[in-house]
């Protein structure tokens, strides 16, 4: 049995003295440290890491395992091949040699600011490049602080909706990623709402030129007054040419609804007053409202207008309003 295997063998066993031990610790996360493809899930990642652990024990000769015996890591998919390299063409000093140099083999993991918007309220950011964000009610934003080594500015709009004002830096293209939905620009101002509750993305170009595409594939790309709606559940989307200035008033204050169906209309009463708003009527549920409200309108008021407009009737029953 070679050195390797001894060791292999003792740290299976949860036999190895703590030298022997870092060793292998140190081995095993550096195998991490590349970065993980996008078309790569946590699933994939994690049987790549189990069957990467098997080879190396069967290599050595080892009864086969899929555990380790103290904790796991995530490992990057490229842990396949560095887990080759380390067991076939490095001795045991080239090893220690290999680990002792932890700035070739570590590299600095990215950080993320968090911003939320509750029910409620919206919240405005302007990250260090100079872009604006505003978040409306009930969104949230993750952003990766950049360094000086970055090819791009990427967030990731985690629920809700944004509208985003990029400042234009053609070397670091600007990325929103929405799930696989990811939209890259360069400078432009465009709006994303993405609320989980609704069955379908909408980006919106007020001005400038955007590029939307899921995972490898580019779906389109937009100029000024062009929307996207992507529907998740089928993977299909259609291109419209509005207007979309209008829209985009909520940034404002005010309570915009544009084509909205009866599910979206809940869903911002609900968020911007904390009411529950329900019907039956199968005409109201199939209607597509449209109208905007000053900033500080009362729900009395948006209810009243919106049922003069749509000639029916609302009425509270139990904390739910019901529009008949």
């Amino acid at each position: 049995m070679n050195f390797f295997q001894q060791i292999f063998r003792r740290y299976q066993q949860n036999t190895s003295g703590r030298q022997e031990k870092e060793l292998v610790d140190r081995w095993y996360d550096a195998t991490g440290d590349m970065q993980r493809p996008d078309w790569m899930n946590e699933e994939h990642t994690r049987q790549l890491k189990e069957s990467t652990w098997q080879q190396v024990t069967a290599n050595l000769g080892l009864e086969t395992s899929t555990t380790r015996t103290t904790r796991i890591r995530r490992m990057r998919p490229i842990a396949r091949y560095a887990a080759t390299a380390a067991i076939t063409g490095l001795g045991i000093w080239g090893m220690v040699q290999y680990f002792s140099k932890p700035s070739r083999q570590h590299t600095a993991q990215p950080t993320f600011t968090t911003f939320l918007a509750g029910p409620g309220t919206q919240k405005h950011i302007t990250l260090p490049d100079g872009t604006e964000i505003w978040l409306n009610n009930g969104s949230s934003l993750q952003v990766r602080n950049t360094s000086n080594n970055d090819t791009t500015r990427e967030v990731w709009l985690t629920e809700g909706e944004a509208y985003f004002e990029v400042a234009k830096d053609l070397s670091k293209p600007f990325i929103v990623h929405v799930d696989s939905l990811q939209t890259r620009v360069l400078g432009t101002a465009f709006n994303i709402r993405a609320y989980r509750e609704l069955s379908k993305l909408q980006v919106a170009v007020t001005e400038g030129r955007v590029q939307v595409g899921y995972n490898t594939n580019v779906l389109d790309t937009l100029t000024r007054n062009m929307q996207l709606d992507y529907h998740p559940a089928t993977g299909e989307f259609s291109i419209v040419h509005r207007e979309s200035s209008g829209q985009n008033g909520w940034r404002d204050g005010r309570f915009v609804l544009d084509r909205a169906d009866f599910n979206e209309l809940a869903l911002r009463i609900r968020l911007r007053y904390g009411a529950v708003l329900n019907s039956k009527n199968e005409r109201i549920r199939h209607t597509a409202f449209s109208a905007s409200f000053q900033a500080g309108a009362s729900l009395e008021s948006v209810l009243e207008t919106l049922c003069a407009l749509y000639n029916t009737r609302y009425s509270i029953e139990r904390d739910t309003l019901i529009i008949h």
